[in-house]
């Protein structure tokens, strides 16, 4: 096995903390593998060299998002190529394995480079002195055994393990998608085709802001809900964009009614359906998004009772007031349905987001206590305020 020891000084600037090793013999965890069984864990930042076998292989965990940077002293010989492949690629799949990215550095000069992570795993990466990729090892192509070869890795870009845990895996394909929340941070990459679900309102406008990312262009695009997987290679995409690459984006998708949409992000400037029939790139380079709503019919609704409690038997002109606002905008009018969970106590009229009502002389409310609720339904999506206590005293 080969040898090698930390960098004297390793340092990542994350969010002001400054995290340095310290000198002496690296963990035997951290020495590459010649298989994907054998392989130790690269940490980040961390040191390593390897060399004198076919293929190097480490496990690196990673969040989705993670974006390390590689720095590849200057070396001899036929080019290096350094590859991430994902969980779960074993010794049996890895002839066949596609990676979802990779570089080859100029190896005679320093080489800086960075190889970001799709989603959260432990990610398999292989370095070959192929200039090709690393599985033509395995048929015969590179060189065997490599040359010795040394590097580091830092973050350019790290992503904390709170932010990554809400991030919403894609899915390869619609029949496995899962709900995006609107207003997280999410990656993704390593598909054909990337599938989410996204529940909207009928007039909701999603701003999606993309980072400038390499490689060919990426397209995103909303498609009506029902869109199966089996319909998915001849459909028509409802409202779709396609970033400038070669710097930060940022567009709408609107919701032209409500419904669980298809969102589909794709490798290609044209439509996503054309990767199923062999258009784009596939796997996917990695990429990351997030996601805010701007725009749509959505309204917050409050309610104030007279007071916290009443005697039965004087429950008439009991007063209840209700405030609607329109969260992006717009005169609010129409309905509050006043509840305890079980009956409608009265309904207030709404007249430029605010309305009042009191319980009528023949509502009688048996004694004990009341979660008091309002609803508002005047537009597409109803809304309701908070629970209120009331109690009804004998």
């Amino acid at each position: 096995m080969t040898s090698f020891r930390l960098a004297a000084v390793l340092a990542l600037l994350i969010a002001g903390l400054a995290i340095a090793a310290t000198p002496g013999v690296a963990s035997a965890s951290t020495a590459p593998g010649h298989t994907i069984a054998s392989a130790g864990t690269l940490a980040v930042p961390d040191s390593a060299s390897g060399g004198g076998g076919p293929i190097d292989f480490w496990k690196v965990p990673l969040s989705g998002g993670d974006d390390v940077q590689f720095s590849v002293p200057a070396v001899s010989g036929n080019g290096y190529t350094f590859a991430l492949f994902a969980p779960g690629t074993t010794d049996t799949s890895f002839p066949t394995a596609k990676p979802f990215t990779e570089v080859s550095p100029n190896d005679s000069a320093n080489a800086v480079f960075d190889l970001m992570a799709p989603y959260t795993g432990t990610f398999i990466l292989a370095v070959c002195q192929a200039t090709y990729s690393c599985p033509s090892v395995e048929n015969g192509g590179g060189e065997n055994p490599m040359s010795p070869y040394t590097f580091t890795t830092t973050f350019f870009h790290g992503v904390s393990s709170k932010v990554a845990a809400a991030e919403t895996k894609a899915s390869a394909t619609i029949a496995g998608t899962r709900s995006m929340g609107v207003g997280h941070f999410e990656s993704g990459g390593a598909n054909g085709v990337d599938f989410w679900k996204v529940p909207l309102s009928g007039g909701d406008d999603v701003q999606f802001s993309v980072p400038a990312v390499t490689g060919n262009g990426y397209t995103f695009a909303l498609f009506a809900p029902g869109t199966t997987d089996t319909s998915f290679p001849s459909a028509t995409a409802i409202v779709s964009a396609s970033p400038n690459d070669s710097a930060n984006a940022v567009f709408t998708l609107i919701a032209p009614h409500t419904g669980t949409f298809i969102l589909a992000v794709c490798q290609a400037t044209y439509s996503c359906p054309s990767v199923e029939n062999g258009g784009g790139q596939n796997p996917m380079s990695p990429y990351t998004f997030t996601t805010k709503q701007v725009g749509g019919f959505e309204t917050r609704t409050a309610l104030k009772l007279a007071a916290a409690s009443v005697k039965y038997g004087h429950e008439k002109g009991f007063r209840f007031t209700a405030s609607v606002s329109a969260i992006f905008g717009g005169s609010v009018t129409g309905k509050v349905v006043i509840s305890d969970g079980k009956k409608t106590l009265c309904t207030a009229k709404v007249v430029h987001g605010k309305g009042f009502c009191a319980l009528s002389s023949n509502t009688k409310l048996p004694a004990g206590k009341y979660t008091i609720t309002g609803a508002y339904t005047g537009n597409r999506d109803a809304s309701k305020s908070g629970g209120y206590a009331l109690k009804v005293t004998s």
